[in-house]
């Protein structure tokens, strides 16, 4: 990876949405992996978040206070419920 201000890192920060979408896309293309949006919170939304003031001068550039992204093979932990056997249909 390139060392210049687009790279996608760990701890990285990014001035906008639109920064780390572009920095994401090239990681994707230069080592052949897909990523999707596992689970995101807008700016704004849920009872916990209690400063408005922030959320509105933020709202041009930020879209998400917490998003987590996967790899599309295997990013999930898929847990089975079943117990093994069919049910009693009589």
């Amino acid at each position: 990876m390139d060392d210049d201000g687009s790279a996608l890192r760990v701890g990285a920060k990014y001035k906008s949405f639109t920064d780390l979408e572009c920095a994401l896309k090239k990681f994707q293309q230069d080592n052949y992996v897909q990523l999707y949006k596992r689970s995101s919170r807008k700016l704004g939304t849920g009872s916990k978040y209690k400063n408005m003031e922030v959320a509105e001068s933020a709202a041009g550039l930020l879209i998400y206070k917490e998003l987590d992204y996967s790899c599309i093979h295997g990013g999930k932990i898929c847990i089975s419920i079943s117990s093994g056997q069919r049910p009693n249909t009589r």
